[in-house]
């Protein structure tokens, strides 16, 4: 189920629906864990990684600006912005 997954979440992300690749991704990441497959959990872990920036305080938000493309950074807990154009 976790390696259905995988792929789902592969073809979400390559069709930029973003949050719903994390999603998938974080579920396969689950599965993998509770199966003992740590190697594909932490791919999964990776795949998040390359998607999602969170403070660790449960503030999500994609990786790069939907405006301009820039990176996303973490100014404090609850409050991530546009290293471009502070978005």
């Amino acid at each position: 189920m976790s390696d259905v997954l995988f792929q789902r979440a592969k073809d979400a992300e390559a069709k930029r629906d973003y949050w719903f690749a994390a999603k998938l991704y974080k579920q396969a990441q689950d599965g993998f864990e509770r199966m003992g497959k740590l190697k594909e959990a932490k791919i999964c872990r990776n795949s998040i990684d390359n998607i999602i920036v969170t403070d660790e305080f449960g503030t999500y938000r994609l990786k790069h600006c939907q405006k301009c493309g820039g990176e996303m950074i973490v100014i404090r807990p609850g409050d991530i912005r546009c290293s471009k154009c502070e978005n």
